[in-house]
């Protein structure tokens, strides 16, 4: 007989989620994504983009045991122009906050994610060295207005993902497809975020800031296919490592544009892992990627993470809301890493409620809540049950799994 064991977690563990950037399509305004998308934003939304609906979402963060919130601040809503900063928004995002605090939540702040304003795009963007100071401009007016409630900071959200997306892939705007502009954005990212590190401590000593990095897990999809076999570990090296945190770790971009210090100043580590990446490659027919829902890349991410010996935090997300099993799956094996090395601190889902996912625009399930048209009901789904019985019981249950997941049974409790 099975023995019905609970796997708990530590009381102070970081149970979290995101909040999107953007909820509805008229959200979508005055940034690079804005043209991209082909958005006709409205007036009235224009002049309130950030509403009120996150009291409600906040609350709902709060009903199911949440004690992190990952926020994402959106430039091009800050400074509109220029020089005009928006200090109705500055002061809605503090109240935003205040509001995290009052509910016991820790607020972790992205300052940049894929979006920017759109007079800073049509300069150049990242691919213009100016780009720096009016990004430090930027952390400067947010974290002066955020400092007395907050301490996580998060300079770039998954920049190796925009990289990619944005100047070789052509999925995310610019989309110029050109390596030397990569490497121009590369060097001018890894600077941005050294000297925001920098300035975030000055504003605020006992600051947490970090530059967070997606993680992929590339595999041959024939194991004895030497070009699958190639191919998925060229993807591993060069873009699990693009931001690598070691000094010695080398690249295409690093070579292409050189930096004097090529390691990132961080005090933690959040990275997010969606999943892993069968590659089938052919020299006569396009390479196919496909994604799948499963967590062997986990493992491989953990180890490396936790080799710099700071706390560690995980994003992920369960792209089927209707069954929990990667879900359960991730945080096993969290629970199993957390055991034996204090490091491994928390966990975020991604996301509380439905958004906007880049180049999936708003198609893909990922919310534990489904925010519907009219944002005035949120219908629960399966991971949203599993996920607030694993935060109300700090632990996974045998219970728990055998009632959502019995499939798991075997494998969560040999």
């Amino acid at each position: 007989m099975l023995p019905k064991a609970t796997f708990h977690f530590s009381k102070d563990f970081f149970w979290g989620a995101s909040y999107p950037l953007y909820l509805t399509p008229h959200q979508i305004v005055n940034n690079n994504w804005e043209n991209w998308v082909n958005i006709s934003p409205l007036q009235t939304t224009i002049q309130k983009p950030l509403g009120t609906g996150w009291k409600e979402d906040f609350e709902k963060g709060k009903s199911l045991g949440l004690n992190t919130i990952l926020l994402t601040i959106d430039w091009s809503l800050v400074q509109p122009l220029q020089n005009q900063w928006n200090e109705y928004i500055v002061e809605t995002y503090r109240k935003m906050v205040i509001n995290l605090q009052e509910k016991k939540i820790q607020p972790i702040i992205i300052l940049q994610h894929f979006s920017e304003p759109i007079w800073f795009f049509e300069q150049g963007g990242w691919n213009n060295k100016v780009a720096i100071t009016y990004y430090l401009e930027y952390v400067k007016k947010m974290v002066s207005a955020l400092k007395e409630h907050c301490s996580y900071w998060i300079t770039f959200f998954e920049p190796n993902q925009y990289i990619l997306n944005a100047h070789l892939y052509k999925k995310y705007p610019p989309g110029s497809g050109s390596i030397s502009s990569a490497g121009k954005v590369y060097k001018n990212i890894r600077m941005a975020h050294n000297e925001a590190y920098k300035i975030i401590h000055q504003i605020q000593l006992e600051s947490n800031v970090t530059l967070s990095p997606n993680f992929q897990n590339y595999f041959p999809a024939r194991h004895r296919n030497l070009l699958d076999k190639l191919i998925s570990s060229v993807f591993n090296s060069f873009y699990n490592h693009l931001f690598s945190f070691n000094n010695n770790q080398k690249n295409i971009f690093s070579k292409i544009s050189p930096l004097k210090n090529n390691k990132p100043l961080f005090d933690f580590m959040l990275a997010s892992f969606y999943g892993d990446q069968e590659i089938k490659a052919s020299f006569n027919k396009p390479m196919q990627t496909l994604n799948l829902q499963t967590a062997k890349g986990l493992k491989k991410l953990l180890t490396w993470a936790l080799s710099f010996k700071k706390p560690v935090y995980i994003l992920s997300s369960n792209l089927n809301p209707h069954d929990a099993t990667y879900l359960l799956t991730c945080l096993h094996t969290i629970w199993k890493t957390a055991n034996i090395n204090p490091h491994m601190r928390g966990f975020l889902y991604h996301s509380l409620v439905d958004g906007f996912e880049w180049d999936k625009y708003f198609d893909l399930p990922t919310g534990l809540f489904n925010k519907n048209t009219s944002q005035s009901q949120h219908p629960k789904r399966i991971t949203n049950d599993v996920y607030k019985n694993i935060l109300q019981n700090n632990s996974i249950s045998y219970e728990l799994v055998k009632t959502t997941n019995p499939h798991l049974i075997n494998k969560l409790f040999p």
